[in-house]
């Protein structure tokens, strides 16, 4: 079962957290990744890293809307900094935000990048 599953791999995320809040963000995952749970291993992983990110988020609100970004410059004296977004799109922004999102957005496509002869 999905939420036993989730339970044994985000303890820290599932502690405190009642089942029925849990249950209510499995049931949206579809929203985000097209996915049965029950396909293989890889596409479970990343399903539990979907729900991981979509719990942290309702835990921790305020960070919904901070993607994390990369210093482009950076000076001391009379202090600037630029920054630039990591992500593509807003699709990916949303989930740049956790360290979960991060792993989901690399788990859903294990063969992007690859090299095949």
């Amino acid at each position: 079962m999905i939420i036993d599953d989730f339970k044994v791999k985000f303890p820290e995320l599932s502690a405190g957290v009642s089942d029925d809040i849990i249950n209510s963000i499995i049931d949206e995952y579809r929203c985000y990744y097209n996915f049965g749970y029950d396909e293989n291993y890889y596409k479970q992983s990343a399903i539990l890293y979907l729900i991981a990110h979509l719990l942290y988020i309702k835990l921790h609100p305020e960070l919904s809307n901070s993607p994390i970004k990369e210093t482009l410059s950076q000076s001391v004296g009379s202090v600037s900094v630029s920054f630039s977004s990591l992500s593509k799109n807003q699709f990916e922004a949303f989930f740049n935000t956790t360290p979960y999102g991060q792993r989901f957005l690399l788990m859903r496509c294990p063969s992007a990048g690859a090299f095949l002869a």
